[in-house]
This record gives structure tokens, sequence and C-alpha cells, in this order.
């Protein structure tokens, strides 16, 4: 178990950043989303006109009633505007703040659907067994000839015919079921489209896609998976990065997954799958060769998660926080990192053993205890012991336990930063024969 903290380059443990609240944002608007240099939130047009104090962020009007509208699904930069989704009651409208009063796409052929993407210069939404696509560069006609139209892609499909979400994969569309995915080449002209593939596993979840490190990072019925090329042979397959975690997110554990969406953090390296005040990050580097999960908690809830310049911001009711490099608190509030390790034998499996002290290097200080019976893996040796810095010039710490296998537990939770790079152990073998 890792609980707020990371994985680095370095194959250390690092405490994750705390946050910092930067603004206060007027009730009666919703979202939360990097567009045009600026972090925007909406408001339906009947309402009052809002604004923030803050320059960071732009309240933007939309042409819907104040009643009925209650959140923001999708929203992104299309031609130096942005295309945003609204919730609106139980259906969505899709809305292109170009500068025209009202906003509303009044199309018909525009599916009502919170179901949306962006790629080869034209807007494709999702609904039902096909998805739609408007007319190159121009996201409010979703009719003309010849250029706007839609892929068939439910003619395509030998299970489940419904899409649930649209995603994209090195500049080509990836149409998700709940049992499969689709990747098709997609072209301004539409008689470039083309069916590719399929992919034996979907997802019921429709913001859980994310694009990171040149593939598609989802929730799937299965756990988390991602759409990858096979190096050999070029195929698209799907790989099983959420294997560490998947049982637990899977069975409620960790998240609400009927309310969970995903953000990628670029400016860390991550995948964020979050509901609630919990997220599970994923830490990726080809470079490094990290793959690693944690588990981040909050003590405000995560509503809404988007990145501008490299920094992470968090809408959690009306209050906006930036996960902050220098900050050790989530706004004053202190938050424990806890790292617990599996139980591991020293390479002697089944062998008695005399744990005698141990070595520890970290920045900052933490707690150390430990668990020495797997078959109760709620024991644990107490007091804790503190440890500060680098103990290795100085008296190693006892330990003083006799037990086959030793799992680690260390806990942070002052206010100041912590990481932890080393440990080590000296133990005697109780047998002749190892």
């Amino acid at each position: 178990m890792l609980k707020n903290a990371y994985v680095t380059d370095g194959k250390t443990i690092r405490k994750r950043p705390g946050c910092v609240k930067v603004a206060t944002l007027s009730k009666g608007t919703f979202g939360l989303f990097s567009g045009l240099g600026r972090l925007n939130t909406f408001q339906a047009t009947e309402s009052t006109a809002f604004s923030h104090d803050s320059t960071l962020l732009v309240n933007n009007r939309l042409s819907t009633e104040i009643d009925a509208f209650s959140g923001v699904s999708y929203c992104d930069t299309f031609n130096g505007f942005l295309y945003v989704v609204a919730q609106v009651g139980t259906t969505y409208r899709h809305h292109y703040l170009d500068g025209d009063f009202n906003t509303i796409i009044t199309d018909s052929n525009c599916p009502r659907t919170a179901i949306a993407a962006k790629a080869a210069s034209k807007m494709w939404a999702g609904k039902d067994d096909v998805v739609r696509f408007c007319a190159t560069n121009n996201p409010r006609d979703w009719t003309l000839a010849n250029d706007a139209g839609f892929l068939p892609v439910g003619l395509q499909q030998s299970g489940s015919r419904n899409v649930t979400a649209i995603g994209n994969y090195q500049n080509r569309l990836v149409p998700f079921f709940p049992d499969s995915a689709q990747i098709w080449e997609v072209d301004p002209d539409p008689i470039n489209h083309k069916f590719l593939q399929s992919v034996d596993i979907g997802t019921t979840r429709p913001y859980t896609h994310q694009n990171m490190a040149g593939d598609v990072f989802y929730l799937s019925p299965a756990g988390v998976r991602t759409i990858t090329k096979q190096a050999d042979t070029e195929n698209l397959i799907d790989a099983d990065v959420g294997s560490p975690i998947d049982n637990e997110l899977l069975n409620g554990t960790f998240l609400d997954l009927n309310t969970c969406r995903a953000q990628y953090f670029r400016g860390a390296g991550q995948y964020w799958l979050y509901a609630g005040n919990t997220a599970a990050v994923f830490t990726f580097s080809r470079t490094a060769k990290i793959s690693a999960w944690s588990i981040y908690e909050f003590p405000f809830s995560l509503d809404y998660i988007d990145e501008l310049d490299t920094f992470l911001y968090i809408r959690s009711g009306d209050e906006v926080y930036r996960m902050d490099r220098a900050t050790w608190t989530d706004a004053g509030v202190p938050f424990t990192v806890e790292i617990e390790t599996s139980f591991v034998d020293f390479k002697g499996p089944g062998v008695l053993k005399q744990i005698l002290a141990m070595d520890a290097v970290v920045s900052g200080t933490a707690e150390f205890s430990h668990r020495y019976d797997p078959r109760s893996p709620s024991i644990e040796t107490f007091p804790a012991v503190t440890i500060t810095g680098d103990t290795r010039p100085g008296t190693q710490y006892p330990v003083e336990l006799m037990t086959t296998s030793l799992s680690t537990v260390v806990r942070n939770s002052d206010d100041q930063e912590f990481e932890l790079h080393s440990l080590s152990y000296m133990f005697e073998n109780l047998s002749s024969s190892v």
C-alpha cells in the first residue's frame, strides 16, 4: 500500500505535494476546465453574470435554463473557442462559445449526449450505435453533405453496439463499448475514414479515458487498462496496467466507480482516476521504468480537476486549490503518508530468521513499525520507532523479531517534506541449510 506519496524517477518514495487555495468562486458556476490559457467555469445565461477575482479564472455564460443546468461533462478548445457539453436536467446540450449570444448548437443532427471528442478538425459525438461528426472546422454544422455525417460503428460490433465513450489514440478515433473498443482512421475528408481494428475490452465509464504517454488509459469492467501497440507486430492490444489495484478498485475499496473521472497530469507523468475525496494515481515513466500506483486522500471533495501550465488545479465546491510542490499540507490540514511493503522473506522462503536491526535513509521524519505474521497482517509492532535523516553513520536501530517474513510500515504525518530513499536489514537465518 502506498498512500499520499509516489515513486520518483530515482526509485525513491516521495510525499505528494500539498494544496494551496487560490480562489473562492461565485455560487452558481459549474466546472473547472483548462482552455485558452485560463481555467474556465460556466453558468446559465438566465442567472446574474458572475466574474472571478483571480485572473487565473474566467467565467463563461451558456445559453441554458438556470434551474435545469447541473454540470459540465466536456470542454475543449476548437479553432480558438471553447466547445462545451452541459448537462441540462436529464439530457445534454452542446455549446460553441464563438461569440454568438446563443451558444447552443441547434443542428438537429448534433447528438444530445455527454460523449464527445475532437479529432481531424471535427467534433465527434457518440449516441446509441453511431458516432456523428460535424463539418470540417464548423462545429455548428452537423448536416453538410459530403462533410458532416456519421460512422456506423455498430455494424462492426459482434457484442454490445452502443457507444459508451470516445477517445483518441495517436491521431486516431477510439469509440468505446461496454465489451470492446474500435480504432478508426479519421480525416477532414470523410471519404478517408477507415475502420482499422477492434480491441477486446471496453468501458462503461464515459469520463475515465485519458491519453498518457502515447497510449489510452481507461477504466474497464476488468480494471484499469490501456490501449497500446505491440512492439513486434504493430498490433494494438489492451494492457492490464491496473493489475496491482484492480481487485480493490472494482470492489469499491478506493473509489465510487459510478462517479469517477480521469485526468492526465502531464507535469508529473500521472494518470488520475478520482471520485469523492480520493484519487488512484498511476505514475509512469518509460525511461526510468516506473509503473506504480498510489492512493491520494484529500480533506475535501475532488469535483473537477484539470492542468494549466504544468500545475494541477482542483475544484471542490466553490473553492479552487493548486497542487504545490513546496507545500506539505492541504490548505493547512496535514495528511498522512503511509507506506506498507509486501511480506519479504530475504530470499529464504519458509526459513525462520532472527531480524536484528535496520538502517534507513529518509529526508524528514517518519515512524517505522513492522508486521511479522502473514496470517494475521493486522498485528504490528508497538510502539513505532521514529527515524530522522540517515541512520547509516550511527547506531543501527534494533528490530528484534523472530519471523520467516517481514512487512515494513512507514508513516509520516507532519507538515514537512518527506522522502524514503532506502531500507536495509541485518538478520540471521536460523537454519544451517540456507
